[in-house]
């Protein structure tokens, strides 16, 4: 039963930490279409926001794109390789859930688009938020076999 448990927590590593590796590498080999993505995104919010300040922002965002981008990469691998190794993860989960909060919120703005873009946009979204939830597990149980996982009692009929 141990080792089911053992092969268990390693798949899951390896399937929540897969996507914010491969997404680092991806970044890394696309640095320029990335950027420009990045940079296309905040344009949009620009036009989509009414009030000024967030203009303002979203404007005073775009010569720091190669920055955030920078920033969002190293957080998606070093997260994403602690949690793949269990090394630290809980450390990595709380990497991750500061990268994915902004990022899910920035990059699938589903509220201000029409279908059918809003529909993947909304699906991307809710698939963040899971992706978030599994964080949250790891960021309070961690990763390994050995982590306080809670041990439910079964009721005693004796007394």
């Amino acid at each position: 039963m141990r080792s089911m448990k053992v092969i268990s927590l390693f798949f899951a590593r390896v399937f929540l930490s897969s996507i914010f590796i491969i997404s680092a590498l991806k970044k890394v080999f696309n640095w320029y279409d990335t950027e420009n993505n990045l940079i296309s995104v905040l344009v949009e919010w620009h036009s989509y926001v009414n009030k000024e300040f967030l203009k303002d922002f979203f404007t005073s965002m775009l010569p720091w794109a190669p920055l955030v981008l920078v920033l969002a990469t190293i957080l998606e691998l070093f997260g994403g390789l602690l949690i793949l190794f269990g090394i630290k993860a809980r450390f990595g989960a709380v990497l991750l859930i500061l990268f994915l909060i902004p990022t899910t919120i920035v990059m699938h703005h589903f509220w201000f688009l029409e279908n059918p873009t809003k529909q993947i946009e909304l699906a991307m979204f809710m698939k963040n938020l899971a992706i978030i939830g599994g964080l949250l597990f790891v960021s309070v149980f961690g990763a390994k076999l050995s982590s306080p996982i809670p041990q439910f009692k079964r009721p005693s009929f004796d007394d």
